[in-house]
């Protein structure tokens, strides 16, 4: 501060960026980080990948479809269904009996 006060202000100016540029660093990475987990946590299973490949070639189908394609339980079925709406990569149109999948 005393050479700045002197009027070179040169060693300030570059004190004050580096601190600049180590805090951008420091929210960078934990940003990085934060979306590294986020993404890990929307990928798709095998069997969810299985049935995306499924509903792509039909274009949509119901729990029940996929109970008999995949030959899974009811459950099961329903189950990797709202993973995949959960994930974002479904969308579940229709209620109750009538509802049915489609890629989004």
């Amino acid at each position: 501060l005393h050479t700045a006060d002197a009027g070179d202000k040169t060693q300030w100016l570059e004190y004050f960026t580096d601190g600049i540029k180590y805090s951008l660093q420091s929210a960078l990475s934990s940003n990085k980080e934060a979306m590294l987990t986020m993404n890990i946590e929307k990928r798709p299973t095998n069997k969810e990948k299985e049935v995306l490949g499924i509903i792509s070639k039909q274009k949509q189908m119901t729990s029940s479809d996929l109970v008999k394609i995949l030959v899974v339980s009811r459950q099961q079925a329903h189950n990797l269904l709202k993973g995949l709406v959960d994930k974002g990569l479904l969308e579940k149109k229709g209620s109750t009996k009538k509802s049915y999948y489609q890629i989004k």
